[in-house]
C-alpha cells in the first residue's frame, strides 16, 4: 500500500503542556511551518514501513522566549 500526501501550510506546534489549546506560536516551544512539502509512505508485504517527507520549503520559528521570536526559513 502507498500513500502520498502533499503538504501545503500544515503548521506543527511543539508545546510543553498538551493540554494547552492554540492556533498561534505564541503558547509553543516551537512551531514548524510546512509551506510546500510532500509525505510519502509504503507498506510491504512483511509489515515494514518506509516513511519519507520532502519539504521544498519549511518556516521554523523558536517561540521558547517571551517576546523573542528567531524565525529560520530552509
Amino acid at each position: 500500500m502507498s500513500i502520498r500526501l502533499d503538504l501545503v501550510d500544515v503548521i506543527l506546534n511543539l508545546q510543553l503542556n498538551h493540554g494547552i489549546t492554540s492556533n498561534s506560536c505564541k503558547s509553543s516551544l516551537a512551531c514548524i511551518n510546512f509551506i510546500k512539502s510532500r509525505l510519502m509512505v509504503e507498506t510491504y508485504s512483511n509489515q515494514s514501513r518506509d516513511i519519507d517527507l520532502i519539504s521544498q520549503e519549511i518556516l521554523i520559528t523558536d517561540a521558547r522566549f517571551q517576546g523573542t521570536e528567531i524565525q529560520l526559513k530552509l
